[in-house]
């Protein structure tokens, strides 16, 4: 079963060895990239850790509101903020590729590459 630190979750590398592996045969030469992405079924396993720190304010004098409209007021606020982010609330991995060069079938060196294509490892 795959890792679930909130660092991140493991990709198992039994299905990595096996792509690459199709590979590994005389008079091939070349590199073999794997594609790393999220799909919206994903989501379903997503979860959301809160933290909230609360400060009292005791110099502040409390608006006279009824407590209906003053939870209204504060939750649209709320709304219109987060809604403003919604572009950019977007979950994604930050490993995206894995890339294998191979010379006459024998892979002779494996990278994996982030979403800018940035080198993470070399091996």
């Amino acid at each position: 079963m795959p890792d679930t630190s909130p660092a991140g979750i493991a990709i198992p590398v039994d299905r990595i060895i096996r792509e690459m592996a199709r590979s590994a045969h005389a008079g091939f030469f070349g590199r073999v990239e794997i594609s790393i992405s999220l799909t919206p079924e994903a989501l379903k396993g997503v979860t959301l850790s809160v933290r909230r720190e609360h400060k009292l304010r005791s110099s502040d004098k409390a608006e006279h509101i009824s407590a209906a409209e003053h939870e209204t007021e504060r939750e649209r606020s709320v709304t219109q903020t987060v809604s403003q982010l919604k572009q950019k609330l977007q979950l994604s991995a930050g490993l995206a590729k894995i890339v294998g060069h191979f010379q006459d079938g024998r892979m002779t060196t494996c990278e994996v590459v982030d979403q800018t294509d940035s080198l993470i490892t070399t091996e």
